[in-house]
């Protein structure tokens, strides 16, 4: 009777794991369904729609779809994410114009899984302007020289409507059918930002690296570049490391400029110098000064490269050793005191006696008081001045690219995975491309076409390492990538 039991038991449950993944598998497979559907819909309203509208609010290029909606279906909440890209394909030999199509995708997810994905592409009515301009920009970090992707790039000011952008794993993002400039709108203007992140002053518009005019078939390259913002703390002590008492004034000088900070504790912590932001990379020297009775001294001067150890650590230290103040002494006269002593005169005769007569003179005293005089320290403080960099352009226009796909999904089941860390290396110019997968996971990377393999690295905490090696040579390859959880 036990044995049967435990026969049964061991049934049920293999039968119930079973009805539960069955059940799993048919949820999984109406999903699917339901979003192909979606999916489908979506790219046929956009096919319908006038080739000038065809894009996204916000995009580029800009049109009537919205980047991210939702639906219910079902009784179900689906996620539709849209994009719209140019795609530059010339016929050989002709005019670049990095718009001679566009393509777009469209993809349905529901609860962070993506379910459908699809893609198409759509011809203009007529052939590409010949008379339009391409802006084209990298946004770049500008101590560690490397790239930044996901940064919000906005094209604006100028005769074409406002056009809003992403940086791509490479930095980069193109702006093309562009409206050459005219007198009433002389400039397109280029605002970008990114969490983290400030613009280097040298290129915020309208400095040349963020504003330009536009001709007929010119295309205008540039780079942006920003930094993390860097805490610089100065302490001010002793000869023997005691906190220096008296009011300073520290100078800040590096070759970006000098400026001055009046100091009244023996510390203080800053992230700029007036108006100008303290940029990491960049080797600056820091003293400090005070005015003790008149007496003026100086410390020691202290140059480093701030920070230690960018990005990691954005923070820097500088410690200023003052000489040892000497206090001048006080003289204080003591007053003297004068006593006049008595006198006393007796006359005697023989017959007549004559009564003495005590004269005593008052001793008098003189007393002078001493008198004190202080005298106010002044304090001069030297107005800062700033030497601005003239910012350089790049004017390299990258050719020979593929755009390659990375999608990162789970081994267990299929379903996508975000936050995974993709590192590309290699190739034939030793390069090295760094990105996070998006909700979709998917990163996109705009590699050098090469004839070397690439290798690819994808990490995520809680999962093993997957490692190899691909050559892309097609005009949009891609790779998908299934990890096993540790």
């Amino acid at each position: 009777m036990v044995i049967a039991l435990a026969i049964f038991a061991v049934s049920s449950t293999i039968f119930a794991s079973e009805l539960v993944t069955t059940y799993r598998a048919y949820a999984v497979s109406k999903d699917r369904t339901i979003a192909e559907e979606i999916a489908t819909e979506s790219i046929e309203k956009a096919r319908d729609l006038p080739y000038a509208s065809l894009g996204t609010t916000p995009g580029n290029p800009r049109g009537t779809i919205p980047r991210n909606t939702t639906i219910v279906a079902n009784g179900l909440t689906y996620a539709i994410r849209t994009s719209v890209q140019y795609v530059n394909d010339p016929i050989p030999g002709g005019l670049i114009s990095d718009a001679n199509y566009k393509r777009v995708r469209v993809r349905v997810s529901r609860d962070g899984d993506l379910y459908s994905d699809m893609t198409t592409v759509v011809a203009p009515p007529n052939r590409a302007a010949l008379n339009r301009g391409v802006v084209k920009v990298i946004v770049a970090d500008y101590a560690s020289n490397t790239a930044i992707a996901a940064a919000s790039i906005s094209l604006t000011d100028g005769p074409s409507s406002t056009l809003d952008d992403e940086s791509d794993a490479s930095g980069r993002a193109v702006f093309a059918d562009l409206v050459p400039t005219t007198t009433a709108k002389p400039k397109y203007s280029i605002i970008v930002a990114a969490a983290g992140y400030s613009v280097l002053p040298e290129d915020v518009a309208p400095a040349p690296a963020a504003q330009t005019s536009l001709i007929t078939r010119q295309v205008f390259s540039t780079t942006i570049r920003m930094f993390k913002t860097v805490t610089v703390t100065a302490k001010i002590v002793n000869p023997d490391g005691t906190p220096f008492e008296y009011p300073s004034t520290l100078t800040i000088s590096s070759n970006r400029g000098t400026g001055t900070k009046a100091l009244t504790g023996n510390t203080t912590s800053f992230t700029a110098v007036g108006t100008s932001p303290i940029i990491p990379s960049v080797e600056y020297t820091i003293n400090a000064s005070a005015l003790i009775a008149g007496s003026p001294i100086t410390g020691t001067a202290v140059t480093k490269v701030v920070p230690a150890n960018y990005p990691s650590d954005l923070t820097s230290e500088f410690v200023i050793v003052m000489p040892t103040p000497s206090v001048p002494t006080t003289t204080i006269a003591l007053p003297t005191t004068t006593t006049a002593a008595p006198t006393t005169t007796v006359a005697l005769t023989t017959t007549t006696t004559v009564a003495p007569t005590t004269t005593t003179v008052a001793p008098t005293t003189t007393t002078t008081a001493p008198t004190t005089t202080t005298v106010a320290p002044t304090t001069t403080t030297v107005a800062p001045t700033t030497t601005t960099v003239a910012p350089t352009t790049t004017t390299t226009i990258p050719s020979n690219h593929v755009l390659v796909t990375i999608t990162v999904k789970k081994k267990s089941n299929g379903s996508v995975m975000s936050g995974a860390t993709v590192k590309i290396t290699g190739g034939g110019g030793n390069v090295t491309y760094t990105g996070t997968t998006d909700s979709f996971g998917e990163i996109d990377f705009e590699l050098p076409i090469s004839t070397t393999p690439y290798t690819v690295k994808v990490t995520r905490n809680s999962y093993q390492t997957y490692e190899s090696t691909k050559i892309f040579n097609l005009a949009n390859d891609t790779l998908t990538v299934e990890l096993r959880a540790s």
